[in-house]
């Protein structure tokens, strides 16, 4: 399946990732169709990760949900990790994060339980039309729907013309 997928900088890291939602189990990248009163009161993580390079080690295994929130962290210290585990089904879905001990990580696909809560944005400009050569504010309002007060803003960049102003 086209879903089913994480990205790693580690060539050879294996992770397993599945999640036990309502006595279905899903694998990384499906959506767990349930309606809001189907909804169970917690999921169950099943999961194995392998770094079979000697040497390499698994710092820790992080449990990620909505707003970039780490809802679960497991120290591993080790290069190979395998559990199951249950979570309160709070967040509109779960992804895996690992942490290798020398700085190397990889995040898998998530497992969508229900509908999520987005980030918004919101622009306002100063003035109605822009007009050439004239100065004009643009602001930008980001918005966290999410409880998390994490909102992670990785840069920005102002093209004109085909030419960027400002990175």
């Amino acid at each position: 399946d086209a879903r089913r997928v994480y990205a790693t900088e580690d060539q050879n890291l294996e992770i397993y990732y599945e999640l036990e939602v309502g006595g279905v189990t899903y694998k990384l990248g499906d959506i767990a169709a349930l309606e809001a009163d189907e909804q169970p009161e917690t999921v169950k993580v099943k999961l194995t990760v392998n770094d079979p390079d000697a040497g390499d080690t698994i710092a820790k295994i992080q449990i990620i949900g909505e707003g970039a929130r780490v809802v679960h962290e497991i120290p591993v210290n080790d290069s190979y990790w395998k559990g199951e585990f249950e979570l309160p089904n709070s967040e509109g879905f779960y992804y895996v994060k690992v942490v290798e001990a020398d700085g190397a990580i990889a995040v898998t696909a998530p497992v969508w339980t229900k509908e999520a809560i987005p980030v918004t944005a919101d622009l306002e400009t100063s003035a109605s039309v822009a007009a050439q050569g004239e100065e004009e504010t643009v602001i930008a309002t980001l918005t966290n729907g999410s409880e998390s007060e994490t909102l992670f803003f990785h840069g920005y960049k102002v093209e004109a013309e085909g030419r960027v102003l400002a990175e």
